[in-house]
């Protein structure tokens, strides 16, 4: 007879279940927490093969690319030959820029910022004398055809022609270094995290390096096609390092300081600034347009000046003092200008209002 305690004992014991369900449903949540690692891991993996398109996003996965049928009619997205922006297709090599711009010759942009759509109803009002647009805005597409030789979409050629067909003066915007797809498509010339990742600032777009030689063929890729379809100034903006954003994240090399930066970007100038092409101008940041340098920025007034016809200061001041800035490149034929958010006409002779 089994005594009265254990028998008391067998029925008290609360019931937790079999020994085998227990083992099935550790199974299980074992089984979802790799799912979930796993997850993680592709999206981490993957981010560096996504490239951006005007439909959204897709994977640009190395293995796949030699297995791609050819096509024989030209893709219905934008990506990163679309926009021409793979810069081992460039036939035309860039071309040597002069050591300083000449004096500026009585030319001077008052210029309204408007869109591509508006570009053949656009007509000068006095003061206004020109028009502004992007040909390449932060989101890397290029608007008029390349420099290249490769094939332009009719998009690319219409608006072009709209270009060459207006008297008015005409100012070409390009996003520099900031741009959402030519550093996803040519990783060598991205900056990137220490993990190798390309880095991304606060809006998920990335930057060229300046430091890299491939962003200087871009760069000069983009002058060229602009002096192509006929403009006569092109005004860089994002013409510098990041300064916003996790910075400490970039690996810039062992030479990064603050002298070099400013070297690679007087450098980037320099280049761009092509034989027998338009007016180049740079956007300063607010910290070189108050104290002349900008170290974090890598950019240095003075220097930009040689080899720049304009420097351009954003502000939404009509009276923004332009007198330390025009003390600075006295004598360099360099031009003071403003990017200016606002209705009055600025009180100085060279600007573009953006409204």
């Amino acid at each position: 007879m089994i005594p009265y305690e254990e028998v008391n004992d067998i029925y008290n014991k609360p019931y937790r279940g079999s020994k085998k369900s227990r083992n099935n449903r550790l199974l299980i949540i074992l089984i979802a927490l790799l799912l979930v690692l796993a997850v993680l891991t592709v999206f981490f993996v993957a981010q560096e093969y996504i490239v951006f398109t005007s439909e959204g996003f897709k994977f640009d996965f190395p293995f796949l690319r030699d297995n791609e049928p050819p096509t024989s009619e030209p893709p219905t997205t934008i990506n990163s030959s679309d926009i021409n922006l793979e810069i081992e297709n460039t036939t035309k090599p860039p071309t040597t820029a002069p050591t300083t711009m000449p004096p500026a010759v009585d030319f001077s942009i008052r210029a309204m910022l408007i869109a591509p759509d508006d570009v053949a109803d656009f007509s000068a009002d006095e003061p206004i004398n020109g028009f502004a647009v992007y040909i390449r805005n932060t989101d890397g597409v290029l608007t008029i055809p390349s420099a290249g030789g490769d094939t332009p979409t009719a998009g690319q050629t219409a608006f072009a022609a709209t270009i060459k067909g207006s008297y008015a003066r005409k100012v070409a915007i390009v996003s520099a270094l900031r741009d959402a797809v030519g550093p996803r498509a040519n990783k060598s010339n991205a900056l990137k995290t220490s993990s190798g990742a390309t880095w991304l600032d606060r809006e998920y777009i990335p930057w060229y390096s300046a430091y890299a030689g491939g962003t200087t063929e871009q760069l000069v890729a983009a002058v060229d096609a602009a002096s192509l379809a006929g403009f006569d100034e092109v005004l860089l903006t994002n013409m510098q390092f990041p300064t916003l954003g996790k910075i400490d994240l970039i690996m810039f090399g062992n030479d990064d300081s603050p002298d070099n930066r400013v070297k690679a970007i007087t450098s980037l100038a320099e280049a761009a600034a092509i034989e027998d092409g338009p007016r180049i101008s740079v956007l300063l940041t607010e910290t070189a347009a108050t104290q002349l340098v900008d170290y974090a920025a890598g950019q240095d007034v003075r220097a930009l000046a040689k080899h720049c016809a304009a420097l351009y200061v954003s502000t939404q001041k009509a009276d923004f003092d332009l007198s330390a800035l025009q003390e600075a490149v006295q004598g360099s034929g360099c031009k003071i200008g403003l990017l200016y958010t606002g209705q009055d006409a600025p009180q100085c002779d060279d600007y573009i209002i953006t409204g």
